[in-house]
């Protein structure tokens, strides 16, 4: 009988929390802006990516930072993610200006207000010069966020 025990004991609160168990990592750094409005961060997969113009991607992946007037003042906010899987991603940034909840877009399509990408020196880069991945706790990023001139 004591076997038996062990079996289902193993079987219902040992087991289950070796399988589920997967490592996760926190990203975290500095954005420099150059407007007030709230920030939009998101930690995109290559999945992600491919809709980002449809959806943002959800928490833990996707926040939202209300700036105090310090961070206004000094140009410079902090943000992180944890709990985040190991795997591929990019990070894209807007500053939602005009505080409707989106990223607003000119007639052709280009962001109309302040945005940025984590290894990017062009605003909308690919997925191919902004991929990194995390396997790690990562604290050192730095994005700065550009006007968009066209």
């Amino acid at each position: 009988m004591s076997k038996k025990m062990a079996v289902i004991f193993l079987s219902f609160f040992i087991m289950p929390n070796i399988s589920s168990s997967e490592e996760t990592c926190s990203v975290s750094g500095e954005i420099s802006i150059i407007d007030k409005g709230d920030i939009h961060v998101g930690m995109y997969s290559p999945e992600d990516w491919s809709n980002r113009k449809d959806k943002t991607p959800s928490p833990p992946y996707f926040q939202i930072i209300n700036l105090t007037p310090e961070q206004i003042k000094t140009k410079k906010v902090p943000f992180e993610f944890q709990d985040i899987k190991k795997g591929t991603y990019c990070i894209h940034v807007y500053q939602d200006v005009n505080q409707n909840g989106k990223l607003d877009r000119k007639l052709m399509g280009t962001a109309a207000e302040p945005l940025g990408e984590y290894r990017s020196s062009l605003i909308w880069g690919s997925w191919n010069d902004m991929k990194f991945e995390v396997n790690k706790d990562i604290s050192d990023i730095e994005i700065q966020m550009y006007e968009p001139s066209w």
